[in-house]
């Protein structure tokens, strides 16, 4: 009987230890779910990377292979050709020209999870509680 006692607290030590590691420690579900969460939030950020690329490519063919294209992106860059002039009036604000944004930049957020140790810490003293208690009863027993 002493035996079982010692066992029923190992076996409550490990099993505390497994379902506190399993739902929140730094591979359990937790973590799980919060990592699904950031590949979903980079497949997005891809996405829009590829339509970004799909845009620039279009841009560039343009310009390799569009000669009004070119033009048009001389002119607003102040070139023209030879037969055009211009006048510039000094004092209009000039166009500010944005330049072309690449993508946005997402960071990853690392997963929160408990340490391992606080786990086995926890897990050891409820253990050491379990002894305890059956120990309390046992003796309460043995008394009356």
């Amino acid at each position: 009987m002493r035996s079982l006692k010692y066992l029923i607290a190992l076996w409550v030590t490990i099993t505390l230890y497994t379902l506190t590691s399993i739902f929140t420690g730094d591979i359990g579900f937790s973590a799980y779910r919060n990592l699904s969460r950031e590949r979903d939030k980079q497949q997005l950020n891809i996405e829009a990377l590829n339509e970004k690329n799909k845009e620039l490519e279009g841009l560039r063919d343009a310009l390799l292979y569009d000669s009004d294209t070119i033009a048009v992106y001389a002119r607003d860059l102040g070139f023209g050709r030879d037969d055009e002039t211009f006048i510039r009036i000094v004092g209009l604000a000039e166009k500010v020209k944005q330049p072309a944004a690449a993508g946005e930049v997402t960071s990853i957020i690392l997963p929160e999870h408990i340490p391992n140790r606080i786990f086995r810490f926890i897990a050891f003293y409820t253990g050491m509680g379990v002894i305890a208690l059956l120990g309390i009863f046992d003796f309460l027993r043995r008394r009356s």
